[in-house]
């Protein structure tokens, strides 16, 4: 009797024994957004929180790897027509919605039999007519121009029905197209082109996305905590099927994190990375060696005039000031400037070799189109203010005398940390500001985009016609160089109606963590922690 039960206590010891080593120590990541998540809805995501939010609980028909490469998503096949018109998707048979318990017992009762749980082409349609439809005011809808009656869904003649998608089946989507789009697969990893099922989404009653209760994921996580201004938990979905299994067991997003706190954070080992500016990089985090650092190039400071302002939007005083920039007033050979940034005047970071044509220092034309945008406004004089950082005040002084000579007007400076200057931008509350204009995107077309009439990041209050119908050509432009062309002459015409005046080109470094491999980012909203491990 004593054998039998020795016995059986050994194969309890063991059959524990393996099953600790079968099951690995739960891995939480911790990281840190500078702004907040309002909307969990993907159509409408915009703030780099929410972006990055979609990205982790969302999959769209495909994905990008860490190089940036288009791979499967929800989609497991995809096939081109030799027109370049036709996309048709095959599903995964075994794609799934993950429904919350929390979003089972308050919507229950309203999905009743018509909710199934399988991801399907219906739910890919019913989003992308979403995007385009203009009643949702999705800020990436420009991305969909390509798409059959897009162009016209947005602005008001046809019904979103009419988009050329088509569910062919429940695992085969249909889109068509007005013309060939060679950035339509980048377009459908966005978070606006995120699956939306119908059923739940009428369910929430107009509130999808804006609780926990009305949130259903697809991805590779879901939202578990969703604290309004302090953080977002997201944890790995069972639910999932992709191409990658799942790494970490949680997330926490913080949200509304100032940089300062932050990078502290992160050399304290808090938080397992960020994306942080030159500055902080090189006053902080350069020589720690416990850290991995990439550099992205997609800084650029520049003086922004704000369009909105009564004084600034007179285009003859707004050129005025550009007349009367003076470049060598930035001195390449400081300390300060060689560790942080590069002497340069084009608004895009080096993705193709353009300089444009910026006005000549002139006194006498700045003096002569400044009196004449005085007479125009009815104005004897007029004050203006430069709002700027600590760090870049006695440059930004420098240029400020400069004004003061040429204008002879009263030019004051006032100078802010970096979160008060991006926040006062973004409010509108300021007439020119000498700041950093980052973009959301590794991409040309959406950083060129944001300065279109209607864009969410649009904070100079630039409304031209004739730019935003220049954007659309970009669509249609045929070839990759054909675009180039028409970027150059983008560039050129925020130049020339002195919308803003580039400086700078500065990087930002995503740091993280030695101990972590496997998350990766594309730009400041494309992060990704599927992969995300901590090395043994």
């Amino acid at each position: 009797m004593k054998r039998v039960i020795s016995l059986i206590l050994s194969l309890i010891i063991i059959v524990c024994i393996f099953a600790s080593c079968s099951k690995s120590e739960s891995v939480t990541f911790y990281y840190p957004v500078s702004d907040n998540a309002q909307y969990l809805d993907p159509q409408i995501a915009d703030s780099t929180a929410e972006r990055i939010i979609s990205a982790n609980c969302f999959e769209g028909l495909v994905r990008l790897d860490e190089n940036g490469d288009i791979q499967p998503g929800a989609a497991e096949k995809t096939d081109v027509s030799s027109d370049g018109l036709t996309y048709t998707f095959t599903l995964r048979p075994d794609a799934k919605w993950h429904v919350t318990k929390t979003a089972q017992k308050k919507l229950g009762d309203k999905l009743g039999e018509n909710f199934a749980p399988s991801v399907t082409a219906n739910d890919f349609v019913f989003a992308l007519r979403r995007v385009v439809d203009p009643t949702t005011q999705s800020p990436d809808a420009s991305l969909f121009n390509s798409i059959k009656n897009a162009s016209k869904i947005t602005d008001g003649q046809m019904n979103p029905q009419e988009l050329g998608v088509r569910a062919v089946s429940d695992t085969v989507l249909e889109i068509t197209l007005e013309y060939a789009d060679s950035d339509l697969l980048y377009a459908l990893t966005r978070p606006a082109a995120m699956p939306c099922n119908e059923t739940f989404f009428n369910a929430c009653s107009g509130r999808y996305g804006l609780a926990l209760e009305y949130m259903l994921c697809n991805g590779p996580f879901f939202v578990y905590t969703f604290s309004e201004d302090a953080y977002v938990l997201i944890t790995s979905n069972d639910d999932y099927k992709g191409e990658n299994e799942v790494s970490p067991d949680n997330v926490y997003i913080y949200l509304n994190c100032d940089e300062e706190t932050a990078s502290q954070k992160i050399k304290g080992e808090k938080y397992d990375g960020g994306f942080v500016s030159a500055q902080t990089f090189n006053r902080q985090l350069n020589n720690e060696k416990k850290f991995m650092s990439t550099a992205f190039s997609d800084t650029v400071w520049a003086y922004c005039f704000n369009l909105n302002d009564s004084y600034i939007k007179n285009e003859s005083i707004r050129t005025a000031f550009t007349y009367a920039y003076d470049p060598s007033v930035i001195k390449p050979d400081s300390a300060y400037f060689e560790k942080t940034s590069r002497i340069s005047s084009t608004y895009m970071t080096p993705s193709y070799e353009f300089t444009p044509k910026m006005n000549e220092y002139s006194e006498t034309k700045a003096s002569e189109l400044y009196n004449l945008g005085l007479k125009n406004a009815e104005l004897d004089s007029a004050a203006v203010t430069v709002l700027t950082t600590e760090d870049f005040a006695p440059q930004v002084k420098l240029q400020i005398q400069k004004w003061q000579k040429a204008l002879g007007t009263d030019v004051k400076i006032k100078t802010d940390t970096l979160e008060n200057v991006t926040a006062q931008v973004k409010n509108g509350s300021y007439q020119i500001a000498f700041c950093p204009v980052s973009y959301s995107s590794n991409k040309v077309y959406a950083m060129l985009g944001g300065f279109t009439s209607e864009s969410s990041s649009n904070l100079m209050g630039y409304k031209s016609e004739s730019y935003d119908a220049l954007f659309d050509s970009v669509r249609t432009a045929n070839g990759a160089q054909a675009k180039i062309e028409i970027y150059k002459q983008l560039e050129q015409k925020l130049i020339d109606d002195c919308v803003l005046l580039p400086v700078l080109t500065q990087n930002s470094y995503f740091v993280l963590n030695s101990s972590v491999s496997g998350i990766y980012a594309l730009s400041q909203s494309e992060v990704y922690f599927i992969n995300g491990k901590i090395k043994q």
